[in-house]
Parts: C-alpha cells; sequence; structure tokens
C-alpha cells in the first residue's frame, strides 16, 4: 500500500495557488466587514433622529396617499456615512447629504415653469444646543445664471458657506416635508420678501404713445403660485402647493430687473404670519389726508441680515399665526377713564416710593428699576434692585416667570427731559420676549393691557402706556431699521422747539414726542413724589395740550 507524504505534497503546491487562495479568503471578510462605528455624537444624534422619525415599511412616496403632504421621512434619510460637524450661531450642527439610496430630488415650480432639478441639492440638518435637538433639510436650488454649465458649483454652497456670487433660492423643511420658509440670493445678496413690492412708492410711469400723448401705466398685481418638486432618479413624481406670492408691476415698464427668480414665499399661506398673534389696526370711519402726498405705501419687508460668517440664514421654528380680521375702530374711550384704571398698577404705594428711590440716587447716571408684579392675579411688586448702565442708558432686565416676576413696567431717571422713542418701543420690545411668547395669548393680552413705563425727573414723574398696539407696532418696524437715527431726530426736533419757541426741554421733549406718537400712546404726568396726573397731548394745530380729571 503506498503512503501518503503530506508535507511534500504540501511543499510541491505552486506558490502562485497559495497566493491566489489567500487573495480569495481576504476578499470575502473584507465584503463582510460592518459598517463604521459611528463617533458618539453623531451615534446619539443617529439614535434620536430614528427614534422622532421612524421608517415604516411599505410607506414609500409612491405609496402615499395622493393630494397629501408627503413624508419624507419615510422616503428618505440621512446619509450618516458622511457628515460634517462643526458650530454655528452657538448650536452644534451635523451637516449631511441624503442618502443616496432614495436617487432623491427635488426642486420648485413657479405657476407652470419647473426649474431644472440638476441645480438643486438637499442637506440635512441636525442642531443642538444641548437641551433639545431639532432636524431640518435644507434644499439648495442655483439659478441657471450662476450654474453656467458647472454643477460642481453647486457643491460650493452649504449651510455653513456659499460662493460670493452665489444666485439662487434655499427653502427649508421639517423632515417630514412641512414647509418652514425660504431665502433668496442675487449675486451673493439676500433679496427682500417675495410678499410684497420693493418699492415702496410706487407710483404709474408715463410713457410715449404714437398719439403724441402722455398716458399713465396702470400698476397691475402679478402673483406666483410656488410649488416644490420631487423626483426619483431624476424622473418626476409629484409636487405640492405651498403658498402664492404677489408683486405690484407696472404694465408698461414691470419692476425687478426681470427674469430672475423672485425671493422665496415666506413660510406661512396668505392670512397667516411667523410668529406671536398680532391686532390688526382697526378700520378708521374716514380717512384723514397725511401730509407728504397721496401715495401708498406698501409694507415692504426688508431682506434679513446676513448672517455675516459666510454661511445661509438660520430656519425658523415659529408656528403661523391667523391674522384675525380688521374691524372697525370703536369710538374713543373716555381718557380720564382710561387714566383712573392704570394708576391702579402704575401710581401704587411700591410704585411711589420706588419712584422717589430711583431719583434720590447720587450722581448724574441714568438709575432704574423693573417692575415686576408677584403674579398675574396679584397687584403686589416684587422688591426688584435699582441699577445703572452709565450716565445715559439704562437697559430694562424683562422677565415673565413666578421667580423674577412677571416685568408689567419699569422706572427710570431722566435729568430734565421727558421720556422718549426708546422709551415708549420698549414697551413694544419686550413682546419679543421668549418667556412670555411661549406663555402664550393670555399672557400676551395682559402685557398689553398692564404694561407702562415710568420716566422720573427732578420735578415730574411721566408715565407712557400704549393706547394703539397696532398703530405702534408699524411704527415699531421704521424705528427698528435704524434705533439711532430715530433717536437723534427726535432730539434733533425737541432742540429746535427749545430754541424757536423758547420751550425748556421736558416741554420740547414732550412735544416732539406727542408730534409722533399721539394716538399711539398715552402720555400722564404729574409733579415729583405725587400721583395727581394729568393728561398730555398734541392737537390738531401742534399745541401740548392738559387734561385735568375730576379725580385727577
Amino acid at each position: 500500500m503506498m503512503k501518503f507524504n503530506f508535507k511534500k505534497s504540501i511543499l510541491k503546491i505552486p506558490f502562485f495557488l497559495i497566493l491566489l487562495f489567500s487573495i480569495i479568503i481576504y476578499s470575502c471578510r473584507k465584503g463582510n466587514k460592518e459598517p463604521a462605528r459611528l463617533p458618539a455624537p453623531l451615534n446619539d444624534a443617529k439614535s434620536w433622529y430614528e427614534s422622532v422619525y421612524p421608517a415604516n415599511s411599505g410607506n414609500s412616496l409612491q405609496n402615499q396617499a395622493a393630494g397629501k403632504s408627503r413624508d419624507l421621512s419615510q422616503w428618505i434619510k440621512p446619509d450618516w456615512q458622511h457628515p460634517v460637524m462643526y458650530n454655528r450661531y452657538g448650536q452644534s450642527v451635523i451637516e449631511m447629504p441624503v442618502d443616496p439610496e432614495a436617487k432623491f430630488g427635488s426642486s420648485y415650480q413657479l405657476n407652470k415653469k419647473r426649474c431644472n432639478p440638476a441645480y438643486s441639492r438637499s442637506y440635512y440638518l441636525l442642531m443642538t444646543d444641548g437641551k433639545k435637538r431639532e432636524a431640518y433639510i435644507l434644499t439648495i436650488i442655483a439659478d441657471s445664471a450662476y450654474i453656467n454649465n458647472d454643477l460642481s458649483k453647486l457643491d460650493h454652497n452649504t449651510y455653513r458657506k456659499h460662493d460670493p456670487d452665489f444666485s439662487g433660492t434655499i427653502l427649508y423643511f421639517t423632515p417630514r416635508g412641512s414647509y418652514l420658509g425660504g431665502y433668496g440670493y442675487r449675486n451673493g445678496q439676500l433679496m427682500a420678501s417675495g410678499t410684497e413690492d420693493t418699492d415702496t412708492n410706487k407710483t404709474p410711469r408715463v410713457q410715449n404713445v404714437n398719439t403724441g400723448r402722455l398716458i399713465a401705466n396702470t400698476v397691475k398685481q402679478v402673483c406666483t403660485d410656488w410649488y416644490v418638486v420631487y423626483y426619483v432618479d431624476g424622473v418626476y413624481q409629484c409636487d405640492e402647493y405651498l403658498t402664492t406670492t404677489c408683486v405690484n408691476v407696472d404694465d408698461g415698464n414691470p419692476s425687478g430687473s426681470g427674469g430672475n427668480t423672485p425671493p422665496p414665499p415666506p413660510p406661512c399661506p396668505p392670512g397667516m404670519h411667523v410668529g406671536p398673534p398680532v391686532t390688526p389696526p382697526c378700520i378708521p370711519l374716514a380717512v384723514e389726508s397725511v401730509e407728504g402726498g397721496n401715495r401708498l405705501k406698501t409694507n415692504y419687508v426688508p431682506p434679513p441680515p446676513p448672517p455675516g460668517d459666510g454661511g445661509m440664514p438660520p430656519p425658523t421654528a415659529q408656528v403661523c399665526s391667523v391674522d384675525p380680521p380688521r374691524q372697525p375702530c370703536p369710538s374713543a374711550p373716555d381718557p380720564c377713564e382710561l387714566l383712573k384704571k392704570a394708576k391702579q398698577k402704575f401710581a401704587t404705594a411700591f410704585n411711589t416710593q420706588r419712584n422717589a428711590d430711583v431719583l434720590a440716587k447720587p450722581g448724574t447716571n441714568e438709575y432704574g428699576s423693573n417692575l415686576n408684579l408677584t403674579s398675574l392675579s396679584a397687584n403686589t411688586y416684587m422688591n426688584t434692585p435699582i441699577t445703572t448702565n452709565g450716565t445715559n442708558s439704562w437697559m430694562p432686565n424683562f422677565t415673565w416667570n413666578s421667580t423674577n416676576g412677571f416685568s408689567i413696567g419699569s422706572v427710570h431717571r431722566h435729568q430734565s427731559a421727558g421720556p422718549s422713542p426708546n422709551d415708549v418701543f420698549s414697551l413694544i420690545d419686550h413682546l419679543s420676549n421668549p418667556d412670555l411668547v411661549t406663555s402664550g395669548a393670555s399672557s400676551i393680552k395682559f402685557y398689553r393691557d398692564n404694561a407702562y413705563a415710568t420716566i422720573v425727573s427732578n420735578t415730574t414723574t411721566y408715565t407712557v402706556t400704549v393706547s394703539n398696539w397696532a398703530i405702534l407696532s408699524q411704527m415699531f418696524l421704521d424705528y427698528n431699521q435704524d434705533r439711532n437715527g430715530y433717536e437723534e431726530a427726535f432730539q434733533n426736533k425737541a432742540t429746535e422747539y427749545k430754541n424757536k419757541m423758547n420751550l425748556d426741554e421736558a416741554s420740547a421733549t414732550n412735544k416732539a414726542l406727542m408730534e409722533i406718537f399721539s394716538g399711539a400712546i398715552n402720555l400722564y404726568k404729574s409733579p415729583s413724589n405725587s400721583t395727581n396726573y394729568v393728561i398730555t397731548d398734541i392737537d390738531k394745530n401742534g399745541k401740548l395740550t392738559i387734561t385735568t380729571c375730576p379725580d385727577k
């Protein structure tokens, strides 16, 4: 029987076969290799995302009911293997492309014209401030002129950065596909909102015609319907209506630069707005002429300030509030009854003592104190500190909670002048305080019904309340564009009255203030350390008036 020598047989196997077997075994092992383990922050974000937006099998785009908003979380997901992590706006940001497995594409449609989906890119944004997480889908749609046959330029534009000459549109959605809002860019610059015509004093232009007569063109409204369009592997799947934007154009010479994509629509449909509920101006019984002509001024919405770091503006998570219908203006209330009611809040024994304490502070610095109720059901105040920011500055520290109190008012000292526009508009500023906004409509109404600002000088105590929040809110838009310029114009006007009308500083500032705010605020004044208030206003001839009420 022949014996088999195993060791010798092995030695006789050609070397190239051994090498071939090794390559095959290594390749199999490599093919079965699991995806790289994600870093801890990314793994935490992935776990959060998949718990909030779980994917349900069989609920693809094609299987979702027609006519309903498509749930993008059932169609696409983040590409967790290609994240970019950085910090921006005080948040940790994870930016990722859409997982390519879905072959997802999106763009927009204006009326019946669709944008080329090849000019679009979408990214997931997962953000956290350490307390809560939020997720968004950012879609960047470039103009054809910017692309100029070079699709690689799309990769230059993300949430963190964009090309200095980028032209196009960015749209924000929730992971479930709800539209949140967007921004337009032209040559790297943010554009104004698409809801209003940017020409604030548009009048019909005049053109020559063959008859030799001059005929004014008519200004007409042109509206654009916005849709988001979805694609799979470049093939159209469906579209969804977002909203409609309108602008005024001259029928002989349309406004704008022509041919450019308009700025994107706001997040809310017509009849709604972003943010807390607002009260629209009432409908007056009669329309009075306004100095400066009879041109209508549109509600121009300026573009938001650029982020300053070369990136895109952040998304907004604010909800839409319904615009209530305008109501006829009520008959004017009895001003003395208004004063009597307001004094229940700003003329208590605590207020009188706090006014005196602020006035008694040494030196010439502006001292002040917040006036915080202990609760909304009581008329007692917390013992807040008296502070100063310097000679010509005092800043209120608004709070709206049970720990620090509910700031319905403030008091601060002027040397001799009365209230200024800054003092008046501080009452509007507080409306955007997050604690007040999140506390709901009843708290906002309570603040509006009771808010006031008190200014004390050596001889006089002034208190300002709001008589028409709608008018004051509209005035605030102009003030907020250039606060320093607004205040400077007021001071110049008061100085003019001092010099030309031989008024003291208090009277000059009162006259300048009421020329601006008459009809929007109530201005009450009393001697220092007294509650004998009178009503200060201005008549149609521009003269200051004083009304003394029976019970003072």
